[in-house]
C-alpha cells in the first residue's frame, strides 16, 4: 500500500494541476516538483485603453517552497500571457503570485 500526505499550499489563485512528482535536478538531487495554473478570474481589461484582452501564450515560472519531507520542492507556475487587440499593450495574469522566484 503506497502511503500519500495532503500538502496545502494555500496559494490563492492557483489550482495544482497533479500530485507532486519526484525528479531528479540537474546536479543528481532528488526533489519534488509540482505543477499549478492560475485560476485567477480578474477582468482582463487592459490597463491602457480599456478593452478585453486577449491570451496570446503562457510563461512558466518556477519558485523554491519549503522542503517536502527532506527533499527540495519546487512549484512550476504557469501564467497566462495577454495582449490588447486595440493599442498591442501586453500582460501577464495573476500580476502578483504572491511568490519569490527560485
Amino acid at each position: 500500500m503506497q502511503e500519500s500526505i495532503i500538502i496545502r499550499h494555500e496559494l490563492p489563485h492557483f489550482i495544482v494541476d497533479k500530485e507532486p512528482e519526484l525528479r531528479l535536478s540537474s546536479r543528481g538531487k532528488e526533489i519534488y516538483v509540482t505543477r499549478v495554473h492560475s485560476d485567477n478570474e480578474e477582468e482582463k481589461e487592459c490597463p491602457g485603453c480599456g478593452r478585453r484582452m486577449h491570451v496570446h501564450g503562457s510563461r512558466e515560472s518556477v519558485y523554491q517552497d519549503i522542503e517536502l519531507v527532506g527533499h527540495l520542492h519546487y512549484i512550476i507556475v504557469r501564467l497566462e500571457r495577454y495582449i490588447c487587440p486595440g493599442c498591442r499593450s501586453p500582460g501577464l495574469l495573476p500580476r502578483d503570485t504572491g511568490l519569490r522566484s527560485a
